[in-house]
């Protein structure tokens, strides 16, 4: 019976252990079933430590390993081409200074958010316009706080309610907010860019880089030279008006030498 092991790898993959299993990384079944436990245990590498937290494994890495432990069962890769492991510790000590930030962050984005809607109402002087219209409607003086400056503060609330999709734990639909969509985005960004790095990091890139600014830097100064020195770009309205200038002198000789020999005749 032929032994085959189907292997679907995510983009990304947490792992919260100190070693990594082909398990916690993709999905896998296998042909017996039997041997399904063995590929899920089957270690790909320790859980890096420090602040580097995340690896890239790809497919191709993962099927010379699957091959070194057992070369005679077939391999079927499906899913992405990379994966991003992302290991963080089980008990991370750092647990209360990310609550901290994200309280820090959350009651700056609040006190900004006012600030900009405070300095927009008094940009476009909304309460003397909740004035006019006002008298206009009633045909008294308005004090400030009637029904206008209550249903624009209720309609103001709703309105950021309904169009991100969101208060708290409770949504009015299923679909994903606005905020959740561009967070996806920014992950696929990163993910993507930690794929490439890995490949090829930062450092060597801004080096290749920078090896290629010299050379065409050196090629532009060494033709730059070469244009000086030759005559014909350079000194060619000089060389041009110097033979010329020749030409000129010796017509002139020739003919004072012929008005001499006619007045000696």
């Amino acid at each position: 019976m032929q032994r085959v092991l189907y292997v679907k790898l995510p983009k990304v993959a947490a792992v919260t252990t100190k070693e990594i299993c082909l398990g916690q990384v993709a999905e896998l079944s296998s042909q017996p079933p039997g041997d399904l436990v063995k590929w899920q245990k089957l270690i790909l590498q320790k859980a890096p430590e420090g602040d580097k937290r995340r690896v890239v494994w790809s497919a191709l890495d993962i099927q010379s390993l699957i091959y070194r432990v057992d070369s005679q069962v077939d391999i079927r890769l499906m899913g992405e081409v990379d994966v991003v492991i992302d290991c963080r510790p089980y008990a991370d000590p750092k647990a209360w200074k990310n609550r901290l930030k994200a309280a820090l962050s959350a009651l700056v984005s609040f006190i900004g958010g006012a600030f900009a809607i405070m300095t927009f109402n008094q940009d476009v002087e909304l309460t003397d316009i909740f004035k006019k219209v006002y008298f206009a409607v009633t045909g008294e003086i308005s004090v400030g706080k009637g029904v206008l400056e209550a249903g624009y503060s209720l309609g103001l609330f709703l309105g950021m309610v309904i169009f991100f999709n969101h208060l708290a734990g409770w949504k009015l639909t299923e679909d994903p907010t606005p905020l959740e969509v561009q967070m996806r985005q920014y992950e696929n960004d990163v993910d993507e860019a930690i794929v490439e790095y890995a490949g090829n990091p930062p450092q060597s890139m801004a080096k290749a880089q920078k090896n290629g600014s010299s050379r065409s830097g050196s090629h532009s100064q060494s033709a730059k030279q070469s244009s000086m020195s030759s005559p014909s770009n350079v000194n060619g309205e000089s060389v041009s008006g110097s033979s010329s200038n020749q030409t000129e002198s010796s017509s002139a000789e020739k003919k004072q030498d012929r008005d001499k020999g006619g007045d000696r005749g």
